[in-house]
């Protein structure tokens, strides 16, 4: 398996609070429906934000021809939470790390595991270079929500 880390990112809020919201994937309502439009339809690709089914422990996001779930595989309280990511034709799974760095303030890392099949490598030589920068996006857009 490969991996990719996002740098790390302060957040102005409590570990706990950050923990709260991240950890429990009906909150991702709230974080959707703040994000600008414009992300949504990128490089090629559209999301119906309407389309994406959100519960506690997972969400699905319609992506082109697939659909994209993160699922969380495991809650350690306060500092990580694990997803496993289905829908797409490689083994992947994703961990946000959160932790304090005062009583009011925090930080985060996030790590993508990712394991591609051989046959499959050719197919996304060209994307693996935007993994990088879209773990990036991702773990800015996290350290910028409201907790």
């Amino acid at each position: 398996m490969e991996s990719v880390e996002s740098s790390v990112k302060f957040i102005p809020y409590a570990q706990e609070a950050v923990y709260a919201k991240l950890s429990d994937l009906n909150n991702a309502k709230d974080i959707i429906n703040e994000l600008p439009k414009d992300i949504f339809e990128k490089d090629g690709m559209s999301i119906n934000k309407e389309s994406i089914v959100i519960d506690k422990d997972y969400i699905t996001v319609p992506v082109s021809q697939l659909n994209l779930s993160f699922r969380i595989v495991n809650r350690e309280p306060t500092k990580s939470i694990k997803y496993e990511v289905a829908g797409i034709p490689i083994e992947a799974n994703l961990w946000i790390q959160i932790l304090p760095v005062s009583d009011m303030e925090s930080k985060i890392k996030v790590t993508l595991h990712y394991d591609i099949p051989f046959y499959l490598k050719p197919i996304f030589k060209g994307k693996l270079d935007k993994i990088d920068e879209g773990l990036e996006r991702f773990a800015q857009m996290l350290a910028s929500i409201p907790y």
